[in-house]
């Protein structure tokens, strides 16, 4: 059973309260039903149903937790992201980055990030169509936006393959402005993901 409490302020700020409230808890059940509310058509029901992917917790069934947003990348369960891409979870994500408002991009990039670090699932979130959308929150208003996506790309483009979607996506030269921009708190995110991809370049150029 879980208990899920709201506060009543703007759906931005709401944080999320999941209690296991039994021994019997079962990720089993609960991550396919959030994957299917991913598909919902109802703008509440989704953006709820990526939060809680979102923020699926480390604790112990004993322990509630309140996450904050900027925890998301530590906070989803390790053992759960298998089971959270084999529900089909990418391509509803994928498809929130494009059309989704900022909430529900915010939470998506989140998701895709802690995903994103599992080696097998950085070529399955790149053919999913994820590159391109997330490079376009580069240029959001919203930090957390612009965050996660720099971070998710960052661990895309450990693979070669994404490396070259993401140089063809055109983020170099949003990542340039990024870094000559102080205000923007993005300097350091951007440029270890300019870093990366140099690399590649270099490493070719090596290899010739």
């Amino acid at each position: 059973m879980l208990i899920r409490k709201f506060s009543t302020t703007s759906s931005q700020s709401r944080q999320l309260l999941i209690t296991r409230a039994s021994d019997n808890y079962n990720s089993d059940e609960l991550i396919p039903q959030l994957v299917s509310n991913l598909e919902s058509n109802s703008i509440d029901v989704h953006k709820q149903a990526a939060m809680e992917i979102r923020l699926l917790a480390k604790n112990k069934p004993e322990n509630p937790s309140r996450v904050r947003c900027h925890d998301c990348a530590k906070s989803l369960c390790d053992e759960n992201k298998e089971l959270i891409v084999e529900s089909g979870a990418i391509k509803p994500l994928v498809r929130a980055l494009k059309i989704g408002n900022s909430t529900a991009k915010e939470n998506s990039a989140c998701a895709l990030l802690r995903l994103s670090q599992i080696e097998e699932n950085k070529i399955a979130i790149e053919r999913s169509g994820a590159i391109p959308p997330l490079v376009n929150l580069l240029e959001a208003d919203n930090f957390r936006e612009k965050k996660d996506a720099s971070t998710t790309l960052f661990c895309l483009c450990m693979v070669k393959e994404n490396k070259i979607r993401v140089v063809q996506a055109g983020v170099m030269k949003l990542l340039v402005e990024l870094i000559a921009d102080f205000s923007s708190n993005m300097v350091d995110k951007s440029a270890f993901v300019v870093s990366v991809l140099i690399s590649m370049v270099v490493n070719t150029y090596l290899a010739l």
